[in-house]
C-alpha cells in the first residue's frame, strides 16, 4: 500500500514559499535546489540512473541532472516523467508501463538502492483544486503500484504525493497539458 505523504510534502512546499516571500524571492527561486531532468521513454535505464544519482557537492551540473549548476548539491533530484493519462483517468497506458519498467530496473541499480523516492502526481489547472488533488494522487498511486509490483524496487522506499494544479512546470501555463505529469523525486540527505 502507498504511504501517502501529502501533508509533509505540502508543508515543506509551504515553508519554502514562506521562506521565499520573506527573502523577497519568487517561488521558483525557492525550489532552485531541485535539479530537474526531463524524462522520456527513450532515455533508457542508464539515463534514469544518471538523472537520479546525486553529484558530490562542488561538481557543476552537466545539464543532465544531478546538480544545480551553481556549485551546490541539490537537496532533491527530480525526474519529470511525462506519463500521459486518458482524460479523467488514472489508468497507465502501455507506453507509460514500458517507461516505468525502465524506472523499476534503474531503481535496482546500486547507485539508487536504499534511497527514498517520492512519486508526485500533478495536473493541469482544469477542474476544481480538490478534484485535481485527488486525480493527481490517484495517478501517482497508479505509478507507485506499478513500480511496487516490480522486483527492482526492493531496497528502495517509494512514497506518493498529489499536488493537483499547485505546481505547474516552471515557466509553463497552468492549463498546459504538459502539467499532466508524474515526477519521481529522490530525496538527498
Amino acid at each position: 500500500m502507498a504511504k501517502p505523504i501529502t501533508p509533509t510534502v505540502t508543508r515543506r512546499a509551504a515553508l519554502l514559499g514562506l521562506a521565499a516571500l520573506a527573502l523577497g524571492l519568487s517561488a521558483p527561486a525557492a525550489e532552485a535546489q531541485r535539479a530537474r531532468t526531463a524524462g522520456s521513454p527513450e532515455m533508457g535505464v542508464q539515463g534514469i540512473v544518471k538523472s537520479l544519482t546525486p553529484v558530490p557537492t562542488g561538481e557543476a551540473d552537466s545539464g543532465t541532472g544531478g546538480g544545480t549548476g551553481v556549485g551546490e548539491a541539490p537537496s532533491e533530484l527530480s525526474l519529470v516523467v511525462q506519463i500521459q493519462f486518458a482524460h479523467d483517468s488514472a489508468e497507465l497506458t502501455p507506453r507509460a508501463r514500458g517507461f516505468l519498467d525502465d524506472v523499476a530496473e534503474a531503481l535496482a541499480d546500486p547507485a539508487l538502492r536504499g534511497g527514498t523516492y517520492i512519486i508526485e502526481g500533478h495536473t493541469d489547472a482544469y477542474g476544481s483544486a480538490a478534484y485535481n488533488r485527488d486525480l493527481s494522487l490517484r495517478r501517482a498511486g497508479a505509478a507507485h503500484g506499478y513500480l511496487q509490483a516490480r522486483a527492482g524496487t526492493r531496497g528502495v522506499t517509494l512514497e506518493v504525493a498529489g499536488y493537483g494544479e499547485a505546481r505547474p512546470l516552471p515557466g509553463s501555463d497552468p492549463y498546459d497539458p504538459a502539467n499532466r505529469r508524474v515526477e519521481i523525486v529522490r530525496e538527498v540527505r
